[in-house]
């Protein structure tokens, strides 16, 4: 049975190994955002497919994924994986 979730719904959540404090979500419809430890999350979604009409952005397939060492991660969409350069490294 497939649960419905709104636009703010966490589908993966991980840590950054090498920088503690730093995570970063995949949200349904709202696209990749990272938690740096200053008090408020950051859309960081350049490079991901945005649509012209609602839901916005891709739906996320439930996975991103984080490669410490070159500061790359990458986003499954409906639409393929995307990579996207963390902008803090």
């Amino acid at each position: 049975m497939a649960r419905s979730c709104s636009k703010t719904c966490a589908v993966d959540l991980i840590a950054d190994p090498i920088r503690p404090g730093h995570l970063y979500a995949g949200l349904a419809e709202e696209g990749v955002y990272r938690w740096t430890g200053a008090g408020r999350w950051e859309p960081i979604n350049a490079g991901l497919p945005f649509a012209t009409t609602k839901p916005y952005l891709v739906r996320f397939q439930g996975a991103i994924a984080l490669d410490p060492v070159a500061g790359v991660l990458y986003a499954a969409t409906a639409q393929g994986i995307f990579r996207l350069d963390a902008p803090d490294r």
